[in-house]
Order: structure tokens, then C-alpha cells, then sequence
């Protein structure tokens, strides 16, 4: 193969060193953009939408704390089924001695049996939902409150506007990584191999 050169002779190819300027390339320039954000301040769209973040997770909560009322309801419901559950066995035991002693019809035996059943189903029943709120209502609660917490801490800091100690930190890091880009550039020129006069370069084919 042949091929022109001005100067140039020939360049080491150093693929890390390229490689890590292409990274640092895009590093660079997403700081880049997060200062010019940080010097422009929050726009009127992006509080708008923190705003909108907040309102949810207060519903959120809101809605973690109906379900923590009606853990107490159940559990009242469950005091008062157990109550009526021991009021439909004492029935139930009497309603057997009646039948037993002739007294009472064989029927209403079976009422009263199936009343008690009824019952214990209703109480497990409460049982399980009571158990199921009470698995994801705790950690639901303390959740929200947290994601409430960092959305309203985050909407106070934007409202506030920009600290300086932050663009100063972000000024920092702009300036560290074009001095990166720099000295790696600088690495790679010397990879460079120049010939005193202009002329052509053959290679063999392989």
C-alpha cells in the first residue's frame, strides 16, 4: 500500500489512550450542560413539574394512612365477630342439648351449626386482610414519607435557586476533566513520527 504523507511519517496507534479521551469527551460535556443548567437556575417548567411530584406523594401518603384506618376498622370488626362467634356457640350448645333432650327440632340444630361456621369464616376472613395490611401498610407509610421528604427538600432547593459552592464544585470538575482531555492529547501527539521532508510511504500487503 502506498500513502501520502506531508510530514507526517507515520502515528503509533495508542487505542486506550483514545479511548479514554473519548470518555472523558463525554464526561466533559455532560458537565458542560450541568453548569450551564446551574448557572441558568430552575426554569418554570421544571418547578412546575417538582411541584406536581409533591402533590402526588402527599396523595401517595394520604392514601397509605386510609389504609392504616382501615386496619383499625377491621380490627374492630374482628373483636366484635369473635364476641357474636362466642354468642352462636353458647347457642349452639344449648340449641344441642334441646335436641338431645327431645325439646327441639333436629333443624335448628343445624342452624345454629351453621351459624358458628359461618362466624369462624367471617373472623378468618378478617384475619387474612388484617394480615395483609399490616405486611405492606408499615413499609408503604415510611416509603412515602421518605419519597415526600426528598421531593419537598428538593423543591425548597430549586425555589432557592442555585448555591454558588455548587457551580463552584461543578467549575471544578469542568476544569479537571479538560486538563485530562489536555494532557492525554498531549500524550498522543507524541506517538506522532515526522519525517524532515514530504514524500510517500510503502507498506506491504499482508
Amino acid at each position: 500500500a502506498v500513502r501520502n504523507v506531508m510530514r507526517l511519517f507515520d502515528r503509533i496507534r495508542d487505542f486506550e489512550k483514545q479511548q479514554k479521551i473519548s470518555e472523558l469527551m463525554g464526561m466533559l460535556e455532560s458537565k458542560r450542560r450541568e453548569l450551564d443548567l446551574l448557572r441558568a437556575g430552575a426554569r418554570p417548567e421544571e418547578l412546575d413539574r417538582m411541584k406536581r411530584v409533591v402533590a402526588t406523594k402527599r396523595i401517595e401518603l394520604q392514601n397509605t394512612r386510609r389504609n392504616q384506618e382501615q386496619q383499625a376498622q377491621l380490627a374492630h370488626t374482628l373483636e366484635r365477630k369473635r364476641s357474636e362467634l362466642q354468642l352462636d356457640e353458647q347457642t349452639l350448645a344449648r340449641t344441642r342439648q334441646l335436641v338431645d333432650g327431645g325439646l327441639a327440632p333436629r333443624a335448628d340444630l343445624e342452624k345454629a351449626d351453621t351459624a358458628v361456621a359461618v362466624r369462624q369464616k367471617e373472623i378468618s376472613e378478617t384475619e387474612s386482610a388484617i394480615r395483609v395490611i399490616n405486611e405492606t401498610s408499615g413499609r408503604e407509610s415510611d416509603l412515602k414519607e421518605q419519597e415526600l421528604a426528598e421531593a419537598e427538600s428538593a423543591l425548597r432547593l430549586m425555589q432557592a435557586g442555585t448555591r454558588p459552592e455548587q457551580i463552584r464544585q461543578v467549575e471544578a470538575e469542568v476544569a479537571r476533566l479538560e486538563a485530562e482531555v489536555k494532557n492525554l492529547d498531549q500524550e498522543l501527539v507524541k506517538t506522532e513520527i515526522r519525517a524532515p521532508i514530504d514524500g510517500v510511504v510503502s507498506t506491504p500487503f499482508v
